[in-house]
C-alpha cells in the first residue's frame, strides 16, 4: 500500500456517497456547513453517481470503498463500538445518549453519525462527501486530518475510528504508519474541541509533488501548527519522503485548500490558478530537508517549481483569461483527479478550462456518454471525463475533492 504520484494508474478509493444529511441543510445554517447555497439532493445524487460509477469501471467495485460501509464494520465490534459511543458523545456534547447509541446497530450507528439527528440537535456532516479532505496516503503514511471548522470536526473522529480499527487499513495501523496531529483519541477530541489555536490539517492540503517530495498548503484550514506536527512525525520515521514543502497561501475562502488552485493531470503538467501562482511573490514556499533538517525559501511558487520541477507545465485555468479564470477556479476549474496520466475528471461547467486542455491535445467525453458506450477507461488517452456539476460545484468541491485514493500503481 502506498501513494508516491498524484496521477499514476487508481488501484483503490474511499469515497462518501451524498447522505440523507445534505438534504437537512438550510439557508440559515448553509455558511455553519460551509455551503454557498442548499443543494438539490437528487441532482446531486445523480451527479456522484457518475462520478462513483467511473471509478468503478476503472478499479472495480470492490476497490471503491464507501466510508458508511468502513465505519459499519469497525462498529460491529462491541468494545470499539463502547469507544466510539463516549468518543462521539464527548465531541457532542451528549452524555444524556449514551444508552440510546449503545443500542442501535452497528449500521444505525454509521447512520446516525454520518446523517444527524436534528431532534437530538446533533448536526450533520455534509461535507463528508468531500473525502480528500479525512487524509491523505502519502508515500508510505496514512496521514489522519484534523478539521478545522466545527462543522467538520465528527468526520475526524469517523476516520480515526475507521483507519485505526478496519481491516483495510492494518497496512498502516499495524505499523505505525498512520500520521495525525493528535497523538492519540483523547487529544484528538481535545484539538476537535478548541475554537482556535489547535493544529490543523486537511487532506486537500496535502500532494505528493514527486515520489520523495512532499507538499502541503498553508490555507484557511491547515495551519502551522499542524504541519508541524507531520514535519516532525515524518523527521522521526521518514521512509522514502525525504523533502517537505510549505506553500504559503491566502487566507481566503477562494483557496481555502491547495487543490483549490493546483492539481497534476499528466507527466510534467498540471493545471493551476495563474492569478496565484505566477512569477510574482504571492505564494512563498518553504522546503525542508527531512534527513538533514535544513531549508531553502523561494519567494514565489514559479521559484520552487524552477527549482524542482523544471519540466512542469501549468495549464492555466480560466485559458489564463479574466474573468473566466476567476470564475471557473471558484466552480473547481483547478480541482481535477487522475485516474491515470493524462486520463482526468473534471467539471463540463469549466468551459474555457476544457479549451486550454483542447489546445494540448486533449479530448473532452462526457461521463454518463462513455460509460454508455462501453469504453474500456484504461484505454483512454489524454482525455477529460466531463461530470454534470450543478449541485456538486455549489457544495463547494471538484473532482479531486471528492476523492481519497489509498494506492495508485
Amino acid at each position: 500500500m502506498g501513494n508516491y504520484s498524484e496521477i499514476a494508474a487508481l488501484k483503490k478509493i474511499v469515497i462518501h456517497s451524498p447522505d440523507p444529511g445534505i438534504a437537512k441543510v438550510t439557508p440559515e445554517f448553509a455558511t455553519d456547513f460551509l455551503y454557498e447555497d442548499i443543494v438539490f439532493f437528487p441532482k446531486i445524487q445523480e451527479e456522484h453517481a457518475s462520478l462513483k460509477s467511473l471509478i468503478e469501471n476503472f478499479v472495480g467495485q470492490l476497490h471503491c470503498l464507501e466510508i458508511a460501509s468502513l465505519l459499519t464494520h469497525v462498529l460491529e465490534d462491541r468494545n470499539i463500538k463502547e469507544q466510539f459511543v463516549r468518543a462521539l458523545c464527548a465531541l457532542e456534547h451528549i452524555a444524556n445518549q449514551h444508552s440510546f447509541l449503545m443500542d442501535l446497530s452497528a449500521q444505525q450507528l454509521a447512520q446516525y453519525s454520518i446523517e444527524g439527528n436534528l431532534e437530538q440537535h446533533v448536526y450533520p456532516v455534509p461535507n463528508l462527501i468531500f473525502t480528500r479532505d479525512i487524509g491523505s496516503v502519502a508515500g508510505p503514511f496514512l496521514i489522519h486530518a484534523t478539521a478545522a471548522k466545527k462543522a467538520r470536526a465528527r468526520e475526524s473522529l469517523i476516520t480515526w475510528f475507521v483507519f485505526h480499527y478496519h481491516p483495510e487499513f492494518s497496512a498502516w495501523s499495524t505499523k505505525g504508519l498512520i500520521l495525525s496531529p493528535a497523538d492519540n483519541l483523547e487529544e484528538l477530541i481535545r484539538f476537535l474541541s478548541m475554537p482556535d489555536a489547535k493544529p490543523q490539517l486537511e487532506g486537500g492540503d496535502i500532494m505528493m509533488i514527486s515520489p520523495n517530495h512532499l507538499l502541503i498548503g498553508s490555507s484557511e484550514r491547515t495551519n502551522e501548527r499542524g504541519i508541524a506536527r507531520i514535519k516532525q512525525k515524518l523527521a522521526e520515521q521518514s521512509h522514502n519522503i525525504e523533502y517537505l514543502s510549505v506553500a504559503y497561501l491566502p487566507a481566503s475562502r477562494y483557496c481555502m485548500h491547495w487543490d483549490t488552485v493546483f492539481t497534476f493531470t499528466n507527466h510534467n503538467e498540471a493545471v493551476a490558478y495563474q492569478p496565484l501562482l505566477n512569477d510574482k511573490d504571492t505564494v512563498p514556499v518553504k522546503t525542508i530537508s527531512l534527513k538533514e533538517d535544513k531549508e531553502l525559501r523561494f519567494k514565489s511558487f514559479h521559484d520552487f517549481t524552477a527549482h524542482f520541477l523544471p519540466q512542469l507545465e501549468l495549464i492555466p485555468c480560466g485559458d489564463g483569461v479574466y474573468p473566466f479564470d476567476q470564475r471557473e477556479q471558484w466552480t473547481d476549474g483547478c480541482n481535477f483527479f487522475a485516474l491515470k496520466p493524462g486520463v482526468i475528471i473534471g467539471y463540463d461547467r469549466n468551459e474555457k478550462t476544457l479549451e486550454a486542455f483542447t489546445k494540448r491535445g486533449y479530448q473532452t467525453i462526457e461521463a454518463n456518454a462513455l460509460l454508455k458506450a462501453g469504453t474500456p477507461l484504461q484505454s483512454l488517452e489524454k482525455t477529460i471525463i466531463t461530470l454534470k456539476s450543478s449541485e456538486l460545484s455549489r457544495a463547494r468541491g471538484g473532482p479531486h475533492c471528492l476523492t481519497f485514493p489509498l494506492e495508485r500503481a
